[in-house]
C-alpha cells in the first residue's frame, strides 16, 4: 500500500509540475511579443516628444493585429505577396 501512495503522490507532483511549466510557456508566450513592441515603440516615443502620448495606443494597436493575423495560421502563405514559389 505504501508503494501505491508513493506512486500516486509522484504522478500529482508530476502534474502539478506540467501545469506550472504550461503556464509559464504561455505566459512567456503572451509577455514576450508585449514587451519587444512596447520598447519599439517607445523608442519612436524618446526620438519625437510630441508622439509620447500614443505610446500606449500604438502599442495595443500593433499587438492586437499581431496577434489576429497569427490566428489566421501560415497555410495560405504560399498565396501573399513575396512567396518564392520554389518550395511547393
Amino acid at each position: 500500500m505504501l508503494e501505491y501512495d508513493f506512486m500516486r503522490n509522484a504522478f500529482a507532483a508530476g502534474g502539478i509540475a506540467a501545469i506550472v511549466g504550461l503556464s509559464l510557456f504561455y505566459g512567456d508566450g503572451m509577455l514576450t511579443p508585449a514587451i519587444s513592441v512596447l520598447s519599439a515603440v517607445e523608442g519612436v516615443g524618446i526620438g519625437s516628444p510630441l508622439l509620447e502620448s500614443l505610446i500606449l495606443p500604438l502599442s495595443l494597436i500593433i499587438l492586437v493585429g499581431l496577434f489576429l493575423l497569427q490566428s489566421g495560421g501560415t497555410a495560405d502563405a504560399r498565396n501573399k505577396p513575396g512567396h518564392d514559389g520554389f518550395r511547393d
